[in-house]
């Protein structure tokens, strides 16, 4: 068997067993902890898939004990995805409920754990934004700050969520602790170690 294809079949087995692991992982434990139960199907596949890329890329580096940038712009984009997707796959909220809440700091959510939620998913994109524009957190704030109000603006659209101020307050604050955190993880700790640091190689 020659080596190239020994390296694609090899992939192909590590694809397919973190698939299984995600999705059995989820049905039995993680979608009870990690996603709400008014999120409807396919918001739950997306989460799946997304962990079971990471599991295939986990299975990647103890193999090769590399990450390639490629792979971890690949990780921002398909988490990016699975945020929009577990935001918008919500069931419908009844007509009765208004579509919008203006007033900060006065917390509507089904549980007092949302607010931390809202805040947490939010840190990998302000990381992965800031990395995408080398450091440069200015022009960072812009697109994401856009991007929390189009999902606001777009829940509020299809009815599946409320254009709520205070979501996306604690959306700007992940995004500004991602922010830190990719400042603090490059000039802090990197350096600290003798390994090239993704955060300085070119796609």
């Amino acid at each position: 068997m020659k080596e190239s294809t020994r390296i694609a079949f090899s992939r192909v087995i590590a694809a397919l067993i973190s698939l299984t692991i995600s999705f059995f992982s989820c049905y039995y434990v993680l979608d009870d902890i990690f996603i709400p139960s008014l999120v409807m199907n396919w918001g739950r596949l997306c989460f799946r898939l997304f962990i079971g890329y990471l599991l295939f890329l986990t299975f990647e580096w103890i193999q090769n004990r590399s990450m390639t940038r490629h792979k971890f712009l690949t990780i921002f984009y398909v988490y990016t995805i699975l945020v929009i997707a577990l935001l918008l796959s919500r069931e419908p909220l009844r007509a009765s409920i208004p579509l919008y809440n203006f007033s900060l700091g006065v917390f509507e959510d089904v549980s007092p754990i949302i607010p931390f939620v809202n805040i947490f998913i939010y840190v990998p994109i302000g990381f992965m934004f800031l990395d995408l524009l080398k450091g440069k957190w200015i022009w960072g704030m812009l697109p994401s700050i856009t991007m929390v109000f189009i999902i606001e603006l777009t829940q509020a659209l299809l009815r599946v969520g409320k254009f709520d101020v205070n979501d996306i307050v604690l959306n700007i604050l992940g995004i500004c602790i991602g922010f830190f955190s990719y400042h603090l993880l490059k000039k802090h700790i990197l350096c600290r170690f003798s390994v090239k640091s993704l955060l300085s190689q070119e796609p």
